[in-house]
C-alpha cells in the first residue's frame, strides 16, 4: 500500500475510531440495541448491544441458508461475520464507502475462511448506479443496511434500485418450486415531526448535527412521508407487497446516550491525548441523541420491505 493510500485510509470520515469502543477483536460502530440499560460502561456492554442491533435487523430480513445477502454499508464486517456463523446464509456480496473499514472487514472475512464473501464485499458508493448493473442476474434476495441508510448520498435512490433489484430475484425464482421471498431490510432515522413544527432552534440544532455526520438533509424524512413513499409512490407501491416499521428509538437512541457517560468516566485521559477528540464526537453524539430523544424531534426505526 503506497503512502498516499494509507493518509486517505487514516483521514476518512468512515474511519475506525469506533474500535475503541469496542473489546479487543471486535470492530462494531453502530449505536447498538440496549435492551436493558448499561450497568457500568463497559466496552463488553456495547460491543453485546452492537451485535444485538444486528440480530434485530436480522430477525427482521429473515435470514436464513437461503438468503443471499448485499450487505450495504457493512463497516468493518463483524456483521458479515455474524449473516455467516450464526444465519448460515448462502451468500454474501456487500458495498462499503470506506477503504479502511473495507480493508478490515475483508481481512476479518479471510480469517474466518470465508474467501469468496471477502471478494464480493467491495468498497465503493451505493449510489453509482453502474454498481447496481453488477449485482444483476446473482439472485441477490436479501438487501440489508445496518445503522447507515441516512448517511446515504441520497437514500431514496438507494431504496428504489433495492426494490427494483429485489423485484428481479422475484421473477428469476418464480417457476422454482417452493416459497421465496425478497426481502429489504434497514435501520432508519426518522423525523418524528415536520421541520415546520419544530421551533427555530431546534431546527438549527439538527441541521448542524447533519452537516457534521454527513448526512442529506434530504435523507429525513418523517413516518408519515416514509409510509407515502413506500405505499403512495408508483415507483415504489408496485413492486411492494407489504411492509413492517417497528420503533425502537428507546432501545437505541436513549441506550446509547446513557452508556456513553459511563463509558468515558471508566476511559478518562488527561492532558493533551488524541483520544480527546475521538472522546469529543462521542461526547456530541450522545448529548445530541438524548436531547432530540427526549424532546421527541427523532425516532430510529426498524424497516422490513417485502417485495415477493
Amino acid at each position: 500500500m503506497t503512502r498516499m493510500r494509507k493518509l486517505r485510509r487514516l483521514f476518512e470520515f468512515y474511519g475506525l475510531a469506533e474500535k475503541r469502543l469496542n473489546v479487543a477483536g471486535k470492530h462494531w460502530g453502530n449505536l447498538g440495541f440496549w435492551s436493558t440499560p448499561a450497568q457500568v460502561g463497559s466496552a463488553q456492554e456495547y460491543s453485546e448491544a452492537a451485535a444485538d442491533l444486528a440480530h434485530q435487523l436480522a430477525a427482521k430480513a429473515c435470514l436464513d441458508n437461503h438468503s443471499v445477502v448485499l450487505d450495504s454499508g457493512f463497516g468493518c464486517g463483524d456483521q458479515l461475520l455474524l449473516w455467516h456463523q450464526h444465519y448460515h446464509i448462502r451468500k454474501l456480496y456487500g458495498v462499503n464507502w470506506s477503504h479502511s473499514q473495507t480493508d478490515i472487514a475483508q481481512q476479518q472475512l479471510e480469517n474466518a475462511g470465508r474467501p469468496t464473501s471477502a471478494e464480493q464485499c467491495r468498497f465503493g458508493n451505493v449510489c453509482d448506479p453502474m454498481l447496481w448493473h453488477t449485482y444483476e442476474g446473482l439472485g441477490i434476495n436479501r438487501i440489508m443496511a445496518l445503522d447507515c441508510v441516512y448517511h446515504f448520498p441520497d437514500k431514496a435512490y438507494f431504496l428504489r434500485q433495492s426494490i427494483k433489484l429485489l423485484a428481479s430475484c422475484c421473477d428469476q425464482e418464480s417457476d422454482q418450486e417452493g416459497e421465496h421471498h425478497a426481502l429489504l431490510a434497514y435501520t432508519d432515522l426518522l423525523l418524528a415531526k415536520p421541520w415546520s413544527n419544530m421551533s427555530v432552534w431546534q431546527r438549527t440544532v439538527i441541521r448542524l448535527m447533519l452537516k457534521l455526520s454527513r448526512v442529506p438533509v434530504s435523507n429525513l424524512y418523517t413516518l408519515e412521508q416514509t409510509q407515502q413513499q413506500l405505499s403512495g409512490e408508483a415507483t415504489f407501491s408496485e413492486l411492494i407487497q407489504s411492509y413492517d416499521i417497528e420503533d425502537i428509538s428507546e432501545q437505541v437512541l436513549q441506550g446509547f446516550s446513557q452508556w456513553w457517560p459511563r463509558f468515558k468516566n471508566n476511559h478518562q485521559v488527561t492532558g493533551f491525548h488524541p483520544r480527546r477528540m475521538v472522546y469529543l464526537k462521542y461526547d456530541i453524539t450522545a448529548a445530541f441523541l438524548s436531547w432530540a430523544y427526549r424532546h421527541k424531534l427523532l425516532n430510529y426505526q426498524l424497516i422490513q420491505i417485502k417485495v415477493c
